[in-house]
């Protein structure tokens, strides 16, 4: 498990997934991979760039620079500095201008530069078999209702109020978590009431 405070990015996903999948096939076992976003399921499949360490420096004043400047200035940057980057990225697309910039910063690679690169391939595709499940909308709906009354009744709130009295917020990686937010508002006065249908 994670701290409240520390990030879980795609390629540390992939670097875990990858090392439980070689250690099935060893095994000679079948691994199954449910969940997650399509992003994630995307890179396992299909490769994904390298990844270059970006110094802790660097995304400190990133961050500073957001704060004082907004992301919009580091768009704009990136704009000026490679015309492709506006059909590269979606200016609100906070977590790849946030990438993209620090990579020029760090490496002086642009968006251009970046996405030429090749993707490392994990596994051949041929191996993997898709499975999508599409439920009826209105089932899936009373499904995540009934979840978030059971997280309720699981301590749910407590656990968020223990989260808080350590030191979390709403701008911590935890906050990313289905009802987090929800539940650190209504612990602070921001919200009369816990409704479900905010998570869905």
């Amino acid at each position: 498990f994670l701290e409240y405070n520390e990030t879980y990015s795609v390629s540390k996903w992939l670097e875990d997934i990858i090392n439980i999948i070689t250690k099935a096939r060893n095994e000679l076992t079948i691994p199954i991979i449910v969940g997650g976003t399509a992003m994630y399921q995307y890179c396992l499949i299909n490769g994904m760039r390298e990844v270059v360490d970006i110094s802790e420096k660097i995304k400190s004043a990133t961050k500073e620079l957001i704060s004082n400047k907004g992301l919009k200035y580091l768009y704009d940057f990136l704009c000026q500095l490679d015309p492709n980057t506006e059909e590269i990225l979606h200016p609100n697309d906070k977590n790849r201008i946030i990438r993209n910039y620090n990579l020029y910063v760090s490496q002086k690679i642009t968006p251009s530069e970046y996405k030429k690169r090749p993707n490392n391939i994990y596994f051949p595709k041929d191996e993997f078999i898709k499975i999508t499940l599409n439920p009826d909308r209105a089932n899936l709906y009373k499904i995540a209702e009934e979840r978030f009354e059971q997280m309720l009744k699981d301590g749910a709130i407590a656990e968020v109020e223990s989260l808080i009295n350590i030191g979390a917020s709403i701008n911590d990686p935890v906050a990313k978590t289905i009802g987090f937010k929800e539940i650190y508002n209504y612990l602070d006065r921001k919200s009369t009431r816990l409704n479900s249908s905010h998570l869905v």
